[in-house]
């Protein structure tokens, strides 16, 4: 049955050993505006684990510290039992290895919460429930499309059984396999963008995608992505360089200032394919669409890092902040 984010609380586990530390979340949590939330805590790794693997839950905040134990631990323990709850770890040594770390391991989000407030957090379960689901979508459509693939393609090798010209077949049975799999992506894309799970999160938090609520800054990132697309198709074909890579990242640096989520990236992407997939042959249809596989997984890539940068950005201004003597900063150290 689909969870419906609109009528009912968003269900959070709080894994913490420190209970003031978990009162103090709370309190944070419960400050939140946007959306009623219902909040467990499991105090040991033992705990945690049983929780977690029940899958009762739409997020999980998790503590880097935790005894004996790491937050990495359990994540890697309950990930091995079967968990899909998406995780936003919590630390209070503001280390960027362990950022970096938690990022490789699974983890949706990173923050220190010595620096927690009501606005980073909800920012940071909205963008991790959001990211958790397009990614559980691209699983299970890959697996059913992969399905459909190797269906297909045994019916097609049992076709090759009957047919007296073996070379003709064997390349109607690459251009068929060809096919399937370029579909897959345009079909998982799609989807994607249109994922009602997605749909529900905005619906709950009051957020509407980039397309719906400033389609003229929508059309600029697409005139953009796709003349990206066009200097990336002139740099295979005449071999030139158009540091295509540096203005991805440029891309997704304007894109981050906007706050766009993947779902919008992946609309823009989608958009973009389907005004070039028209009267065009197959294998400049094939080219585009290979080409732009690249150029989306990259964009993904730089715009994770932005927002990477960003959180661990403010966490440090915030803590300098908070360190400084305002006397001090006026008249400097010797007086």
């Amino acid at each position: 049955m689909q969870f419906d984010f609109a009528a009912q609380p968003l269900r959070i586990v709080l894994v913490d050993d420190d209970e003031d530390d978990y009162l103090i979340l709370r309190d944070i949590i419960t400050n939140i505006s946007e959306f009623a939330v219902e909040i467990d805590w499991a105090s040991t790794h033992e705990t945690a684990l049983a929780v977690l693997t029940r899958n009762e839950h739409d997020i999980c905040l998790l503590d880097y510290f935790m005894g004996k134990y790491t937050g990495l631990d359990i994540l890697k323990a309950a990930r091995a039992k079967g968990c899909q709850v998406p995780f936003i770890m919590l630390t209070g040594s503001g280390n960027r290895s362990v950022d970096l770390q938690a990022m490789k391991s699974g983890v949706e989000f990173y923050l220190d919460k010595n620096h927690l407030n009501p606005f980073d957090l909800e920012r940071a379960i909205r963008y991790s429930i959001e990211r958790a689901h397009i990614l559980r979508a691209l699983q299970d459509l890959n697996s059913q499309l992969e399905e459909r693939v190797a269906d297909r393609t045994q019916q097609l090798l049992q076709t090759n059984l009957q047919l007296e010209n073996e070379i003709e077949v064997r390349k109607k049975i690459e251009e068929e396999v060809r096919h399937l799999r370029h579909e897959r992506e345009r079909a998982t894309l799609s989807q994607i963008a249109q994922y009602p799970k997605t749909s529900l999160t905005a619906k709950m938090l009051g957020m509407r995608t980039l397309r719906e609520s400033e389609p003229d800054t929508f059309k600029t990132f697409v005139d953009r992505y796709d003349t990206l697309l066009e200097l990336a198709m002139e740099q295979i074909a005449y071999r030139v360089e158009h540091h295509i890579s540096t203005q991805l990242r440029e891309l997704a640096e304007a894109m981050g200032t906007m706050r766009l989520s993947p779902r919008d990236l992946v609309e823009i992407h989608q958009t973009v394919l389907n005004t070039k997939n028209v009267n065009i042959t197959p294998e400049k249809a094939d080219t585009y669409v290979e080409e732009g596989r690249l150029m989306i997984f990259e964009l993904m890539g730089h715009l994770s890092s932005y927002y990477r940068n960003f959180a661990f950005n403010v966490s440090n201004r915030q803590g300098r902040l908070k360190g400084s003597d305002p006397t001090t900063d006026f008249l400097g150290e010797d007086t």
